[in-house]
């Protein structure tokens, strides 16, 4: 059964639902309104530019040294004054104060107590950082990094890339895309209770590519990013999963037969690389008044949307590498965006169109090309 209001908005792209939906996951029913958008005039060669109402809170230069330099800026999270950022490239976990100042690294590698061989996620719960291993969750004091405890789960040849945990006796897995077909059901999100697996949610039917599914939203929950080819926002919470937000690109959603089950990395994903539809959301963050998220589009270009959600205008265009804020965290109230040094050469300045890029650049003065990242605090 499906219920619609309709609300008007100020912006032609947008038109909001409330729906009741009924959602299948592995044999379960849970019923929740969510809201849908619909974006459906598009310009894909238009640049996307942050508002003039934006108002840049904090810059904050990360401290650069040989043990705090950061080789990929992968996933960040921002807790009693601290900054806690994870780099996949290099595989680990590294804490600096709301100023930039290196802190410490979480953890080190090794099979010993407290050690890792693979991180692969963190996330803070209450006074502790929880980090993914492929066969265990190991726990760290939050104010001093220490090691204090490890969880350990069955794995039955599981190899997860995230997690979600909100104790820990109830936690969640992501499954990568698995190595082989196999005639049992795959699932991707496994529950577990008590070291246990209990339940699974989405069946897998196709290749996805793997990296952060879980960012954090408002009120206790946590998103988790669609899927390639989905478009279906969920949010999980200590007792349920539900869609929050539906993203609806009418015709220039991505069918079914053109997502790929298995690449082979030649001509059929390049296809689908190259193809005009919108095909993945990468990232979505929620303040009180804001929805942002991106998404990859036409020839795996990247793309950024704010939705303003007491006007409902909405702000839609290409991302810009170079001189937009790779957003990675919000607190209900500001985002949080990082750059890399070498977007700020007197070149790539002078050359800039972007209010907000060249305002940022005169608070930040002069940069070396082998600074670490920079942050910068903002509110809408």
């Amino acid at each position: 059964m499906k219920n619609y209001f309709v609300i008007l908005a100020k912006s032609s792209l947008l038109i909001i639902f409330t729906i009741i939906s009924l959602i299948n996951v592995n044999a379960q029913t849970i019923d929740k309104p969510h809201t849908i958008f619909v974006l459906d005039n598009f310009d894909d060669q238009n640049r996307f530019c942050w508002p003039p109402m934006i108002r840049i809170e904090k810059v904050i230069p990360l401290e650069t040294n040989p043990n705090s330099i950061l080789g990929t800026f992968t996933k960040g999270i921002i807790r009693e004054n601290k900054i806690l950022i994870y780099d996949s490239r290099n595989r680990f976990l590294k804490a600096f104060d709301d100023n930039g100042k290196f802190l410490f690294q979480v953890g080190t590698k090794g099979n010993g107590p407290g050690e890792y061989t693979d991180m692969r996620d963190f996330m803070i719960e209450e006074n502790n950082i929880w980090s993914l291993d492929n066969k265990k969750i190991n726990c760290f004091d939050l104010l001093t990094g220490k090691f204090k405890s490890s969880l350990k789960y069955e794995t039955k040849n599981l190899n997860p890339t995230c997690f979600i945990l909100f104790n820990p006796n109830n936690f969640y897995l992501w499954q990568s895309n698995p190595y082989s077909s196999s005639k049992d059901p795959l699932y991707r999100l496994l529950e577990f209770k008590n070291g246990k697996q209990t339940n699974s949610y989405f069946k897998w039917d196709y290749h996805s590519v793997d990296g952060v599914r879980f960012l954090e939203g408002l009120n206790n929950s946590y998103f988790i990013i669609p899927i390639n080819g989905e478009y279906n926002i969920y949010k999980i919470t200590e007792d349920s999963i539900f869609i929050a937000y539906e993203i609806d690109f009418k015709n220039r959603k991505i069918p079914k037969d053109k997502l790929v089950k298995r690449p082979d990395y030649t001509n059929s994903n390049n296809e689908y690389l190259k193809s005009t539809y919108y095909k993945s959301i990468d990232n979505i963050f929620e303040t009180e008044n804001y929805i942002y998220f991106t998404c990859v589009g036409p020839n795996a270009m990247g793309y950024e949307v704010l939705i303003n959600k007491l006007t409902g205008k909405i702000d839609f265009g290409k991302l810009d590498y170079y001189y937009t804020p790779r957003i990675f965290y919000s607190d209900g109230k500001s985002l949080y965006g990082y750059y890399n040094s070498t977007s700020f050469t007197k070149e790539r300045i002078e050359n800039s169109k972007s209010e907000f890029f060249k305002t940022l650049a005169k608070k930040i003065g002069d940069v070396n090309l082998e600074d670490n990242f920079i942050i910068v605090k903002f509110s809408l």
